[in-house]
């Protein structure tokens, strides 16, 4: 295919969709050219898709016939009885055409951007469905090709019905069909227009007008009809890879891996190892009647208390128990309607009353003390501290994500996302400032870690060295996108609590070089040479004296760095060293309440 014509000032560089399509279901469409539609024995239709509440109901997001009206491609995403259907190819009948249908629960077509790609290759008899780059249903013996079409529509079916009510962004046609490793590198970037195979590209993201533009030099671009919206996205894509056109040094062309390497760039909706980074990375999504995660029993989650649990949490049902996490006969703890629930087994329940809202994300941390009390925090603040008696009982058994472990009931419907296991009991200060990062794995007593957001498969991984991995169970195992925003992980080092980003706060640099003290809302920020000297330490604190601490200050210390609370400088000093925390030279910084913490100045 010839290189793209589109001036360099609009090239699709961008690292997210600033506007999306909306179609109201009613009367909204777009019409492109009959030579927009592939013709001969492949296809590849992809696109992302984001349906509204009124799902399931008789729709279709694209479709092409030819001028007796007979069907060329159709998808229907999905139809009333819930079927997603795919039909391509047609021998000239009305009934002549190959189809794949599977049924679809509504978590993976409404209320949520989820990406979809439809191929077909005649030649080798195969269609298939791939969900977010995954493989999700296929069928052989599909052998008729597909004829030159007359009408192509997208939002709507044929002659203006079934129409489709929802979000559509970044509409994809090739010639041939896609492999799965170039589906999962193609789905979470942007392109250019000029990849090989690729015939129509219509990002959706004009954001004016009654046109959709194609951005391929082939400029089928689409007449908007109706009264649809532009609206805003938050649906994210990497920049796309620049033609030859655009930078000499050309990489391989997307959609084929590179030659250094037989893996794709992107193989999976996130890239394989990582935490959760920003918002729309990959999040399971729980049915609330099969599916569930075991993990065989390793001594290290035999505990019964002093131990801390945490968990980012996003409910899309508040009604009766629902477990996020259970270790049989030990303890576990979920949702009893909207009131936070931790229980030890055959021994007491603990429940503290929240105010929630179904399809919000929520960070809960939960401590069982050594003295059996439990403490509950939503979004980093303590919600309620209910006394108890006895330690849970000492479990070996499977524990279980999503379910409870005794009966095999309370399951969970919703998101969960970044759970932790740690064998002792955090202070508040570490549960506010650890909520909004993703974690290494090697962070000191974090016994286990599971970001769930693998995007594909049923394998669960543990990121830390203990290795508790799990497997998914149940039916419709579905992976989605959330849209949680956590930063990025922060490395360690020796195991410490001290991190390059703690460093870079600390100390910010002036233009001339010169290191700053942070600003801290009401502090007395003593001189350099009021504490140069003072301390046989390497490298000398930071100390910043407050006669109190606000909560706007607390608020910022914690989230801004690593923040604990000590008896003493020396103390905290002698903890750090202990734990290598100054293996790359980091500052430390010391807020002092007067008269509370005693300082060497």
């Amino acid at each position: 295919m010839p290189k793209s014509t589109k001036k360099k000032n609009k090239a699709p560089l961008e690292t997210a969709i600033d506007s999306v399509l909306v179609l109201d279901g009613f009367n909204d469409w777009v019409e492109f050219p009959p030579g927009s539609m592939p013709s001969g024995n492949a296809i590849t239709c992809s696109f992302w898709a984001y349906g509204s509440d009124a799902l399931p109901r008789d729709t279709s997001v694209i479709s092409a016939s030819d001028a007796n009206g007979n069907r060329i491609l159709n998808i229907d995403l999905p139809w009333s009885n819930g079927f997603i259907y795919f039909d391509c190819g047609n021998n000239g009948t009305s009934v002549g055409v190959d189809r794949i249908e599977k049924q679809a629960s509504p978590e993976v077509y409404r209320d949520n951007w989820f990406h979809w790609a439809f191929t077909k290759d005649a030649a080798t008899g195969e269609m298939k469905i791939y969900f977010n780059g995954q493989l999700w249903h296929s069928g052989t013996g599909k052998t008729i090709a597909l004829p030159k079409s007359s009408l192509v529509r997208l939002g709507c079916y044929g002659d203006s019905k079934y129409f489709y009510p929802g979000k559509l962004a970044e509409l994809q046609l090739w010639n041939r069909a896609l492999t799965e490793p170039e589906i999962k590198q193609n789905m979470s970037r942007r392109l250019i227009g000029d990849e090989p195979g690729l015939v129509g590209y219509w990002p959706l993201n004009d954001g004016e007008g009654a046109i959709a533009e194609d951005r391929t030099s082939n400029a089928n671009h689409g007449t908007i009809h109706g009264n649809p919206s532009w609206g805003p996205s938050t649906l994210s894509l990497v920049d796309a890879i620049p033609s030859e056109s655009e930078n000499e040094k050309a990489p391989s062309s997307p959609g084929t891996p590179t030659q250094a390497s037989d893996t794709p760039m992107i193989t999976e909706i996130v890239p394989a190892g990582s935490a959760i980074a920003d918002k729309n990375t990959a999040v399971i999504q729980f049915d609330g009647e099969t599916n569930y995660i075991e993990i065989p029993h390793q001594s290290v989650l035999g505990l019964t208390n002093n131990f801390t649990v945490e968990a980012w949490f996003n409910a899309q049902t508040l009604e009766g128990y629902r477990r996020m996490f259970s270790k049989f006969p030990g303890f576990g703890y979920g949702l009893v309607g909207s009131s936070l629930l931790f229980t030890t087994y055959w021994i007491q329940d603990y429940a503290a009353a929240a105010q929630l809202t179904a399809g919000t994300w929520y960070h809960l941390a939960i401590v069982f003390d050594a003295s059996n009390s439990v403490y509950f925090y939503l979004n980093g603040s303590l919600v309620q501290t209910v006394a108890g008696e006895s330690p849970a009982t000492l479990s070996t058994g499977a524990l279980e994500i999503g379910r409870k472990a005794e009966g095999h009931d309370e399951y969970w419907h919703g998101q969960l996302a970044e759970l932790r296991l740690w064998n002792r009991a955090k202070t508040p200060g570490e549960i506010l400032s650890g909520k909004s990062y993703s974690l290494v794995g090697d962070e000191p007593n974090l016994v286990g870690y599971w970001p769930l957001n693998e995007g594909v498969g049923t394998t669960i991984q543990d990121k830390t060295s203990n290795a508790n991995h799990g497997s998914i169970r149940g039916n419709n195992v579905v992976w989605g996108l959330s849209t949680l925003e956590l930063a990025a992980a922060e490395l360690k080092s020796d195991r410490g609590t001290s991190s390059q980003a703690i460093e870079e706060q600390a100390q910010p640099s002036t233009p001339e070089g010169k290191e700053q003290i942070p600003s801290i809302p009401g502090a007395k920020v003593p001189s350099q040479g009021e504490t140069a000297g003072k301390l046989e330490t390497t490298p000398a604190p930071i100390i910043i004296e407050m006669e109190s601490l606000s909560d706007e200050a607390v608020l910022e210390f914690f989230t801004k760095g690593n923040g604990a609370i000590y008896d003493s400088v020396d103390t905290a000093l002698d903890q750090m060293k202990a734990q290598g925390a100054f293996a790359r030279n980091a500052v430390p910084v010391f807020i002092v309440i007067s008269g509370s913490v005693a300082t060497t100045a």
